[in-house]
């Protein structure tokens, strides 16, 4: 036997025929009707001064508006300083001469009281390319030991 062969439905709502317009709601509407008719005695304008108050955001979203809009305008002014001329004019002249870069900004933090030439060339490494790049592998496969060791 099946599951649902065994359920019965024991409050089962009544089926609508689909249509708004049948004779209980049209009674209900009636009386609502009858009811705005009788009460409409009790809407007569009265002679009264209101306050309102939805000047308050129509007039004060501007300011709202103009406030939002000059942070805005700030923090945009900010970030195109810094991602647009600040980073790639000091990345590019790092990318030239990278250990120079690092020895003008120290010059400039008051580290070395020496001049800070632009022009003043890298010195050249006689070191050939790969041997750093073995050490750092070597670092990085010596690290991956050491944490496999400890987290096992």
């Amino acid at each position: 036997m099946n599951r649902l062969e065994n359920s019965t439905v024991m409050d089962a709502p009544p089926r609508s025929t689909g249509r708004f317009w049948n004779v209980p709601n049209t009674l209900t509407i009636g009386r609502l009707v009858l009811a705005f008719f009788v009460f409409l005695g009790l809407l007569k304008r009265t002679e009264t001064i209101t306050l309102d108050t939805d000047w308050i955001y129509r007039k004060g979203s501007r300011l709202v508006v103009s406030v939002v809009t000059g942070i805005a305008a700030a923090i945009a002014r900010v970030c195109d300083y810094i991602f647009i001329q600040f980073l790639p004019r000091h990345l590019a002249a790092f990318g030239r001469r990278p250990i120079g870069t690092f020895m003008d900004l120290y010059r400039r933090t008051g580290g070395d009281k020496g001049s800070a030439s632009a022009a003043e060339p890298e010195l050249v490494t006689t070191t050939p390319a790969g041997v750093p790049v073995m050490f750092a592998i070597g670092f990085l496969f010596v690290l991956a030991f050491v944490f496999t060791m400890l987290f096992r």
